[in-house]
């Protein structure tokens, strides 16, 4: 290998135990350049002891590129370059480029809830979201506890019928940083319940740069957004240059 690099989500914050994984910062490579594109820290709270160590491991590295806006702020923080906010990797290809992956489309109108997170909040409002529009719920998972949750239960799809539950839903109920990035790619229209943990600013940071903040929803009772489209076209012009502007600065930190 001629480069090493880190990427993407969550690659530098705390792994189960609260700590994190010196792999994640390539601090098994001792003569070959180091970079980073789109790496993800999850979250901003860092203890000042963190913050110190991780400024010595990333010291090594001679491009980064961060995928969160507040990452950003972190490595300056540090004292450490970086070469600005960049897109998820996911959001690299087009959607038409994910939909060629895509065998067969899901018939039918429906709700779809993809949920990450034990937030008891978000399933009773993902029923009762589908109950209001009055069509079907579907919720796909890779856990088959959540067969418990509510929907019509779709346990771990492979890719080409999870691209093709997202694109096609009629409504998307999500927590999922990767979920609201398929959303967006795929033009469907989402509904955000931010995570009930301390790595929600992931999925702020998309909706911010999108300028999609009002797909949050704050009120469980409430179902307006159902009422208020989203103006794709607007956003895909924001995502068609992040992507142009991600493309060169992933160029160029590999071949500076």
């Amino acid at each position: 290998a001629d480069i090493f690099m880190t990427g993407s989500d969550q690659v530098w914050g705390p792994t189960l135990n609260g700590h994190y994984d010196e792999a994640y910062f390539l601090s098994f490579v001792k003569d070959k350049r180091k970079i980073a594109y789109a790496a993800s820290l999850g979250r901003t709270d860092f203890t000042a002891k963190i913050l110190s160590e991780y400024k010595k491991l990333l010291s090594s590295y001679s491009g980064i590129a961060v995928r969160e806006n507040t990452a950003v702020g972190l490595l300056r923080q540090m004292d450490i370059e970086c070469a600005g906010q960049v897109l998820d990797p996911t959001l690299l290809l087009t959607g038409d480029e994910w939909s060629r992956m895509i065998k067969k489309d899901m018939g039918g109108k429906y709700v779809l809830v993809y949920q990450l997170h034990n937030n008891p909040a978000l399933s009773k409002y993902a029923v009762r979201f589908a109950e209001h529009v009055g069509l079907p719920l579907y919720r796909v998972s890779p856990t088959f506890h959540q067969i418990r949750r509510g929907g019509k239960f779709i346990y771990l799809p492979d890719l080409p019928d999870f691209l093709s539950y997202i694109k096609n839903s009629t409504y998307f109920i999500t927590d999922s940083f990767h979920g609201t990035a398929f959303a967006i790619n795929f033009n469907t229209q989402f509904i955000e319940v931010l995570p009930n943990t301390k790595t929600g600013s992931r999925n702020q940071s998309i909706l911010h740069l999108t300028d999609l903040q009002d797909r949050i929803v704050t009120d469980f009772n409430d179902f307006s957004l159902t009422n208020k489209k989203i103006d794709f076209e607007r956003v895909n012009n924001i995502i068609a240059t992040e992507r142009a502007k991600s493309i060169h600065t992933l160029k160029t930190i590999i071949e500076q």
